[in-house]
């Protein structure tokens, strides 16, 4: 089991790409995003390289409401992920919530 994890908490299309509804600095945060998970991953690929198993998980952590408490609702445009997990690896993961606090 890895020790330690990358955490990528809400950044779906509503929060980070729609340019009605972004948050502050949304295009910072999608910048920052895809540098930090390109070094993760190439943490876990070069693990995986030198035949260890990858002390390193990314979890993609997304949001998910009914169509009454909002517009991230699944398979909407808002819902989508701005990163998405890599196809067939063990070492991400995405996990729904619906709670906002």
């Amino acid at each position: 089991m890895p020790r330690t994890a990358l955490f990528v908490i809400d950044i779906q299309g509503e929060l980070a790409q729609d340019k009605h509804t972004e948050i502050p600095h949304a295009r910072r945060i999608r910048e920052a995003g895809d540098v930090i998970l390109a070094k993760a991953r190439e943490a876990i690929d070069r693990a995986r390289a030198n035949g260890q198993r990858p002390e390193l998980e990314i979890v993609i952590v997304q949001h998910e409401e009914k169509p009454e408490d909002g517009t991230m609702i699944r398979g909407s445009k808002p819902w989508e992920l701005v990163f998405t997990p890599r196809q067939s690896d063990d070492m991400e993961r995405i996990v729904s919530k619906n709670v906002r606090k």
